[in-house]
């Protein structure tokens, strides 16, 4: 430790407990109390950047009324923020946004498989999503556009990552592809699957009889926001935060103008749907 305190210039502290379910006191001594360890080695001896992974969910999972979110708009514009995670990634960025040390911030969409093979981890999200709703076979008859879900490709946001954090900026970046899956999407695409649509009702019936597994959990808590009720006490687990919300990312286009951004189109959400199949 004391001899990488001389010789480190540069901290990535990408680690993190992301868990949608587990409370802030649960969270915090991974996800705060780690922050505050990477301080003190980053000020000893040499001072060093720290680059840190955030999530656009210090937005997007709170009570803030805003529709277009910036990288330099401000967290502080709301009054709840929603869920253990969004919770302790909302502190850890108060904490570096007073610290004299210089840092990155780097907030992270929805971060989905490679957009080239379609693989992703186990505990994907989406991936989860699908295979719980190909699991229970049917999926609420709701042909909604307004409720979506931003995409970024983990090899996307990898590469994305590494360049920026080599310009060594002291700002905030979004780190997301700006395009979405819509819940129409979705639905058409997993009924060639052989799941049925049923009615709102319908699926909420069938749902309180039945059983779930954890990927059919998931799948049920991702669609919390179709009724007000679950909505209210599961909003941390809702998969289509980013409904009706624009995330600028002009600080990266301005840094990195010629950085292609991957197609977020039915061709990808086929490839999804196909890999997960297969986990």
């Amino acid at each position: 430790w004391e001899k990488l305190t001389k010789t480190v210039s540069d901290v990535y502290h990408i680690a993190a407990q992301v868990n949608m379910v587990k409370s802030l006191q649960e969270l915090y001594p991974d996800n705060v109390e780690a922050l505050h360890n990477i301080i003190a080695f980053a000020s000893k001896d040499v001072l060093k950047h720290i680059h840190y992974a955030s999530t656009l969910s210090v937005f997007v999972a709170t009570d803030n009324k805003e529709r277009i979110f910036k990288e330099d708009s401000s967290i502080d514009e709301c009054n709840i923020v929603y869920g253990g995670y969004a919770q302790t990634k909302w502190i850890a960025e108060k904490i570096l946004a007073n610290l004299s040390l210089p840092n990155t911030i780097y907030r992270f969409g929805l971060l989905t498989g490679n957009s080239k093979t379609g693989i992703s981890s186990s505990h994907d999200y989406l991936t989860m999503f699908l295979r719980g709703i190909r699991s229970l076979g049917v999926i609420p008859d709701e042909n909604r556009d307004d409720l979506s879900m931003d995409i970024t490709p983990i090899e996307f946001a990898a590469d994305l990552f590494v360049e920026l954090s080599l310009l060594r900026e002291q700002r905030i970046f979004h780190i997301t592809s700006t395009k979405s899956f819509t819940l129409r999407q979705i639905k058409k695409a997993i009924l060639k699957d052989g799941v049925k649509a049923i009615p709102l009702r319908q699926w909420n019936d069938f749902i309180a009889k039945k059983e779930l597994s954890f990927e059919e959990n998931a799948a049920v808590m991702a669609l919390c926001r179709l009724n007000d009720t679950d909505f209210k006490h599961l909003r941390g687990m809702d998969l289509f935060q980013s409904t009706n919300i624009k995330f600028d990312i002009t600080n990266v286009m301005r840094e990195l103008p010629t950085f292609k951004i991957p197609e977020i189109n039915q061709k990808l959400l086929n490839l999804y749907l196909k890999r997960s199949l297969n986990k």
